[in-house]
């Protein structure tokens, strides 16, 4: 309580827009600033019906347009929550693609898209999070504090103010509409008293005996992202089945996980990759179209910085490299320039030491069948994550090696260029596999890297990852 009414004395100077442009009115008199609390709050509730029977609610179905800033293309979004943790969820971007997520239990969902593939994944989904604050549900019961705080005024109108407290959550402040009792901002604090995220509600419309708020808004700026309604209907009849992907789904999917780890097995199992914490390689370089040849040596440490450092005659040297955050490439002729998107994936690949976790990496797959590379039948898979496609792999049905990758790179003006890597002379150091030989096909040059040698388990400076902007 003592922390509320502390943060209550700072609240105009703690919510932008929410100073008051004449001195607020008395808070309602009698009973503690926790039973005026518990006034306001009950009226909210029973002003928009927030203690309907979730069966009469349930399962619901919820059609939304989301944009972001002023004028910002929508997003066109159906949700169907089953109340209890299940849901449905349809998504089309602007730009035409499609994709949906699909629940049966609370804390996992799979991912599904005709582009990409199935992947199953833990948790909930950032966007699934967002349409349910959209709607204003009950407080949570376990409150540690609740306190009726000064009124505030905000474009002559004048709102409560209610201070919440759950437990391991921060202060959050509610303003309510004394007029209907609604809900129509929430205001999250800090512990340096600042404003971390800002929700307001707004055009309330009755269905089903609900009040519910047809538009929520996340957000300050150009950066705010507006969710508006479209549709919403209570009591929806799910068919059986109807959060759960098909069972042929399932057992694709499981394909690909056994493909997966039948390749991490392949590379050492998980205990002996998951030893090896950095690893520096010097390599030979061959270009075949000219016949130059150089020296490189790459540095990597866990979990996927990467460097590697050449002097190319008649270039000079380079340097590429990802700290973490950022692609970066650095040559004293050709300069500075960040690296991006699908090169940028192609890096962290190609950076990845704890390939224990390659299947978690790529939760969402695509099975292409079985090919045939260099004279081995393979599985070839597309995967991808959530930020975006990283190419065909082929996996040796027998061995479960991976033998190739097959990607498309941008190309600035000249747009993409298709990429494929081949891995071969596959040697045991320290206890894990690693391809001695790689190939790499361009439609600009092709290239044979050999290794030379490797030293694992080395002292690394994260400084060296950095981008050589300065070099």
């Amino acid at each position: 309580m003592k922390r509320l009414m502390a943060t209550a004395a700072a609240l105009a100077a703690l919510v932008a827009g929410l100073a008051a442009a004449e001195p607020p009115p008395a808070p309602a008199s009698g009973g503690t600033p926790a039973e005026r609390a518990r006034a306001v709050v009950q009226r909210w509730e029973q002003a928009q019906g927030l203690r309907r029977a979730r069966a009469e609610v349930f399962p619901r179905d919820a059609a939304f347009e989301i944009s972001t800033g002023d004028n910002g293309p929508a997003m066109k979004v159906r949700f169907i929550d089953s109340g209890a943790g299940a849901y449905a969820l349809l998504v089309q971007r602007p730009d035409g693609w499609r994709y949906g997520e699909f629940s049966a239990h609370a804390g996992l969902y799979w991912f599904v898209s005709d582009t990409l593939g199935l992947g199953q994944f833990v948790g909930t989904s950032d966007l699934v999070n967002l349409i349910r604050q959209a709607r204003v549900m009950l407080l949570p019961d376990k409150l540690m504090e609740q306190a009726s705080l000064p009124d505030v005024v905000r474009d002559g109108r004048t709102f409560h103010v209610v201070g919440t407290k759950a437990p391991a959550q921060p202060v959050q402040f509610r303003l309510f509409d004394p007029e209907r009792g609604t809900l129509v901002q929430v205001d999250t604090i800090d512990d340096r008293r600042q404003v971390t995220e800002r929700i307001r509600y707004g055009d309330f419309r009755e269905v089903d005996g609900v009040l519910e708020p047809f538009e929520t808004v996340f957000g300050e700026g150009p950066q705010r992202v507006t969710l508006r309604a479209v549709k919403l209907a209570n009591r929806f009849a799910p068919p059986p089945r109807f959060f759960e992907p098909s069972a042929a789904q399932v057992s694709l999917w499981q394909r690909t996980e056994d493909i997966l780890k039948k390749y991490v097995a392949a590379s050492g199992g998980y205990a002996a990759l998951a030893q090896i914490v950095s690893r520096v390689t010097r390599i030979e370089v061959t270009n075949e179209g000219s016949g130059l040849t150089y020296q490189l040596t790459l540095s990597q440490k866990a979990p996927d910085f990467f460097l590697s450092e050449a002097d190319v005659p008649g270039v000079g040297r380079t340097w590429q490299g990802f700290d973490g955050q950022a692609g970066w490439s650095y040559g004293e002729l050709q300069g500075f320039r960040p690296i991006r998107g699908e090169e940028l994936e192609l890096f962290r690949r190609n950076g990845m030491l704890d390939l224990e976790n390659f299947p978690k990496r790529f939760p969402i797959r695509r099975s292409a069948g079985i090919k045939e590379v260099n004279g081995r039948k393979t599985a070839a898979l597309e995967l991808a994550n959530l930020r975006q496609r990283t190419g065909l792999h082929y996996f040796d049905l027998e061995t479960g090696q991976l033998l190739r990758i097959e990607a498309e790179l941008e190309a600035g003006g000249d747009g993409r260029v298709p990429v494929t890597i081949d891995f071969s002379d596959f040697r045991q150091v320290d206890g894990v596999t690693l391809p001695f030989r790689t190939d790499l096909r361009h439609p600009a040059f092709n290239t044979v890297t050999r290794v030379l040698e490797v030293k694992q388990n080395v002292e690394l400076d994260p400084a060296i990852f950095r981008p050589r902007k300065d070099e």
